[in-house]
C-alpha cells in the first residue's frame, strides 16, 4: 500500500496497479501526487507498506521542493494621479501590471479589505515580447470608496501560485522631514513701532492623536511669556505651527538668546533652535531712488526702484511712503539681502505707481530702517516728478527753471523745512530766499556732492598757496642774487641814483 503524507491532498493521489518485471517475477508499481505550485514549497513523504515481506515492511521516502520550469509573473498596482490643488477626481482608476511571465493561463481577481469584487472590465490577452508575455487589469472606484481607506489588491494565480500587489490611499500627509525655523525680529518692529518679536514656524508635521508642544527659553534663564501656538492644515496634508514670542527691545539689543523647542509623537527627539542678536561690524546703508524712463512703460504706471546696499548686518526694513504716508506692503516687492562683494549686503525694491500718481507731482520716499543709522535708526530718500522736463522726468540734479530735493531726509522733518534744515546725511544749504525767482521748492545737495564741493575747493586754495609761496621765494633768491652781482660802487651808484631828484 502507497500511501502520502500530504495532509489534504491526499485525495489528489493516484497509485497505478502493479506489474511484473520478468525473468524475476518482481512486481513495480507508480504513485502520483498532483499539487499546486503554492503547495509545491512544502515538503512530502511516501510511505510504502508490503505486509508479504519478511522485513523492512513499512519504506519512507521524504521529497523536497519542485523546481521551477516557468517564469512568474511581476505584479504591480499604478492609481490615477490627483489633481494640481492634491484633490482626486470624482472616479479613480487602478491599474495592476502583470508582466515579465512564461506565457500561460492566468486569473485575475480583485479584492477589496480581502474580498473578492466583481469587476466588469475583463483582463486582455497578453502580448508577447520575446519569451516572455504582459498583460493587465483595471478597476475603477468611486471617490468615496477611495478615500474610506480601503485596502485594494490585484490577485494573480498562475501555475497554481499565487502572485499579488496591494495598495491603499496614502495617509493624510506624506512629509519630507519636519523642519524647525526662527526668525529675528524685524528692525522696525524694534526700533520704530517698538513691538518686537520673534516667530517659531514648524512645517511639514504629520497629523496624529498627539499634539505639538512649542515651548519657549531664555539663555539667561529669565521668564517668558505663555504664547499658544496656532496650527493650519496645509493643502497637501501636513501641519504648520507657528509661535509668536514677543521680547524687549532692550533685551534683544543687549544680546539675549531665545531658544524654541518643539516636541512631537512622530520626532525621534526634540527640534531646537535658538537665535539672537547678529555680532559683528556695523555699517549704515545707502540709498538710491530712481524712476524707470517714460518710454520704457506702460501708459497707465510707472516704476520707482530702490537701491540699499553696503550695510551690516543684513537685518533691515523697507518701506515706501506716499506723500509721508506708508504704502502696504503688498504694493511693492524685495529682494532677500544679498552679499556685496565687500563685506556689506544689498537689497533692491520695487514700486509701481499709476502715472496720476505721478504726474500730480506726488512725493514717493523709499525707507530703510536699521540698527547702524543713529540715533534715528532710518535713512531714506525722496523722488517725484520734475514738469519742468520734457515728459515730466524725475529729475535730482539742480536747474534754473526748477528744483527737485534728492536727498537723504532727517525723519520727522516737516516737508517744507526741509529746504534749510541739515539732516544726518544730506544737506541742504539754500532755501526760497536764496532763490526769490522760484515757488517754495526744496534745494539741496547730497552728501557726496558736499563733500566732493569741498574737496575741489581745499585743493584750489592749496594749490593757489603753494604757488605764491614758490614765487615769493624764487623773487627774493633772484634779488639777492643780483646784489652780489653789482659789487660794492655799483651798489653806491645805485644808492646815489636813487636818492637823485
Amino acid at each position: 500500500m502507497v500511501t502520502w503524507d500530504a495532509g489534504s491532498l491526499n485525495r489528489s493521489t493516484m497509485t497505478l496497479p502493479a506489474t511484473t518485471f520478468t525473468p524475476s517475477g518482481h512486481y513495480a508499481t507508480i504513485s502520483l501526487l498532483t499539487v499546486s505550485g503554492a503547495s509545491a514549497k512544502q515538503m512530502f513523504t511516501c510511505r510504502v507498506v508490503h505486509t508479504p515481506s519478511s522485513a523492512d515492511k513499512e519504506v519512507n521516502k521524504t521529497f523536497g521542493v519542485c523546481s521551477r520550469d516557468f517564469t512568474p509573473p511581476t505584479v504591480k498596482i499604478l492609481q490615477s494621479s490627483c489633481d494640481g490643488g492634491g484633490h482626486f477626481p470624482p472616479t479613480v482608476q487602478l491599474l495592476c501590471l502583470i508582466s515579465e511571465y512564461t506565457p500561460g493561463a492566468i486569473n485575475v481577481t480583485w479584492l477589496e479589505n480581502g474580498q473578492v469584487m466583481e469587476v466588469n472590465s475583463p483582463t486582455p490577452p497578453a502580448t508577447q515580447e520575446g519569451e516572455l508575455a504582459s498583460t493587465q487589469s483595471e478597476l475603477t472606484l468611486a471617490q468615496k470608496h477611495w478615500l474610506s481607506d480601503r485596502t485594494y489588491t490585484c490577485q494573480v494565480t498562475y501555475q497554481g501560485e499565487t502572485f499579488e500587489d496591494s495598495t491603499k490611499k496614502c495617509a493624510d500627509s506624506n512629509p519630507r522631514g519636519v523642519s524647525a525655523y526662527l526668525s529675528r525680529p524685524s528692525p522696525f518692529d524694534l526700533f520704530i513701532s517698538k513691538s518686537p518679536t520673534i516667530t517659531c514656524l514648524v512645517v511639514d508635521l504629520a497629523p496624529s492623536k498627539g499634539t505639538v508642544n512649542l515651548t519657549w527659553s531664555r539663555a539667561s534663564g529669565k521668564p517668558v511669556p505663555q504664547v499658544t501656538p496656532r496650527e493650519q492644515k496645509q493643502h497637501n496634508g501636513t501641519l504648520t505651527v507657528t509661535s509668536v514670542l514677543p521680547v524687549v527691545t532692550q533685551d534683544w539689543i543687549e544680546g539675549e538668546t531665545y531658544q524654541c523647542r518643539v516636541t512631537h509623537p512622530h520626532l525621534p527627539r526634540a527640534l531646537v533652535r535658538s537665535t539672537t542678536k547678529t555680532s559683528g561690524p556695523r555699517a549704515a546703508p545707502e540709498v538710491y531712488v530712481f524712476a524707470t524712463p517714460e518710454k520704457l512703460e506702460s501708459r497707465d504706471k510707472r516704476t520707482l526702484g530702490c537701491l540699499i546696499q553696503n550695510f551690516m548686518p543684513e537685518d533691515i526694513s523697507v518701506q515706501w511712503l506716499h506723500n509721508e504716508v506708508q504704502l502696504p506692503d503688498a504694493r511693492h516687492s524685495m529682494t532677500q539681502p544679498r552679499k556685496t562683494k565687500g563685506s556689506g549686503f544689498f537689497v533692491f525694491s520695487r514700486l509701481e505707481v499709476t502715472k496720476t500718481e505721478w504726474e500730480q507731482k506726488d512725493e514717493f520716499i523709499c525707507r530703510a530702517v536699521h540698527e547702524a543709522v543713529s540715533p534715528s535708526w532710518i535713512v531714506q530718500k525722496a523722488v517725484s516728478v520734475n514738469p519742468g522736463l520734457a515728459g515730466g522726468s524725475a529729475q535730482s540734479q539742480r536747474a534754473p527753471d526748477r528744483v527737485l530735493c534728492h536727498s537723504e531726509q532727517q525723519q520727522g522733518l516737516p516737508r517744507a523745512a526741509r529746504g534749510s534744515v541739515p539732516d544726518h546725511r544730506g544737506h541742504c544749504g539754500a532755501g526760497r530766499a536764496d532763490w526769490p525767482g522760484l515757488p517754495e521748492l526744496d534745494v539741496c545737495v547730497d552728501e557726496a556732492e558736499s563733500e566732493t564741493l569741498w574737496t575741489w575747493t581745499g585743493l584750489c586754495i592749496f594749490a593757489t598757496l603753494f604757488l605764491l609761496s614758490v614765487s615769493y621765494s624764487a623773487a627774493i633768491t633772484l634779488l639777492t642774487v643780483g646784489t652780489h652781482l653789482q659789487g660794492p660802487g655799483q651798489g653806491r651808484g645805485l644808492g646815489r641814483a636813487s636818492r637823485a631828484p
